[in-house]
């Protein structure tokens, strides 16, 4: 939603806060399964497509990732909103 408003240069900043203060909680809930599977031996697990059935831990860290990801998106949001936009909420 964020990034389709940031095509139209229109940010609404509280909005995007709302959603890093989500996505980082979420994040901070599923840090130990992403230090389960650093602590692995196999770490290829990761990109392997059957291992989410045997391992739950390496979905919950794609997910981390993905909300790493999310993230970052909603940062350079928040940069370019605050850059001068007439549209900033």
């Amino acid at each position: 939603m964020v990034c389709v408003m940031a095509a139209f240069e229109y940010y609404v900043r509280w909005l995007m806060i709302v959603q890093l203060i989500c996505y980082g909680v979420y994040a901070i809930i599923l840090i130990p399964s992403l230090w389960t599977w650093l602590s692995s031996p196999d770490r290829s697990l990761l990109f392997d497509e059957f291992a989410k059935m045997q391992f739950p831990y390496i979905e919950e860290s794609r997910e981390f990732l993905g909300l790493l990801i999310c993230m970052t998106v909603v940062a350079v949001c928040w940069v370019r909103s605050s850059k001068g936009s007439k549209k900033a909420l």
